[in-house]
Formats: structure tokens, sequence, C-alpha cells
């Protein structure tokens, strides 16, 4: 089976309404800790790469790679 975006939005658009369907029935407990802060991680690039015709991302470093 190809797919394609259509497929894939139809298919999370069926499984969101599935899942809204039971929302009422689970209810999430509150949070038991605070939330810790966050902090953006630092000489790292996120990158959009084409190999072999595809596209996929990656994490641009100082550090060298080997491929």
């Amino acid at each position: 089976m190809s797919s394609n975006r259509r497929t894939f939005l139809k298919g999370t658009a069926a499984g969101a309404v599935a899942a809204s369907s039971g929302a009422g029935a689970f209810v999430a407990p509150a949070a038991a800790q605070a939330p810790q802060p966050f902090e953006m991680p630092r000489g790292m690039t996120l990158i959009n790469m084409r190999r072999e015709g595809a596209y996929r991302l990656g994490v641009k470093t100082a550090k060298a790679s080997s491929t």
C-alpha cells in the first residue's frame, strides 16, 4: 500500500475523532511536580537534508562525522 499525505491526514483525523469521543472517560491527574526550567541546547543546528531522493532531519554539531 502506497502512503501519501492524503491517506495520512485521513487516518490521523479518524484517530483524533476516536480519541476525543472517549476523552470524558479518562481524566489525567494533575502534575505532581512543578515544571522544570527548560534550556535550549546550544551548539546544534537542526537541518533538513536530502539523501538518496528522500528528505531527512538531522542535527549539525561542531564535532566532525565519519559518515
